[in-house]
């Protein structure tokens, strides 16, 4: 459900707490080599990224990129301020 939404399987602690924590604990069970192989099937088959980039600029600047082609499509233009979109306006 929430690949369907967001596109990909980069979970946030502010978006979803339980499921972040969940997301983490996988993680640390594949880096532990105890992650049942199956689970770990089923996740790769959804694209499931193993190491963590919540933290990487680069994927900061793709989310914010994608938002504001999304911003765009939306309102026709990229003069994003503050009172439109508080996330991209500065």
């Amino acid at each position: 459900e929430f690949k369907k939404k967001n596109g990909h399987c980069r979970v946030r602690q502010k978006t979803d707490r339980c499921l972040a924590k969940w997301v983490d604990r996988q993680r640390q069970l594949w880096r532990q080599g105890r992650i049942h192989e199956d689970r770990k099937e089923k996740l790769n088959s959804i694209g499931f990224e193993w190491e963590s980039i919540l933290n990487d600029k680069s994927w900061q600047w793709q989310e914010n990129y994608l938002h504001l082609v999304e911003f765009k499509k939306k309102n026709g233009h990229t003069g994003v301020n503050r009172r439109i979109d508080k996330s991209l306006g500065h």
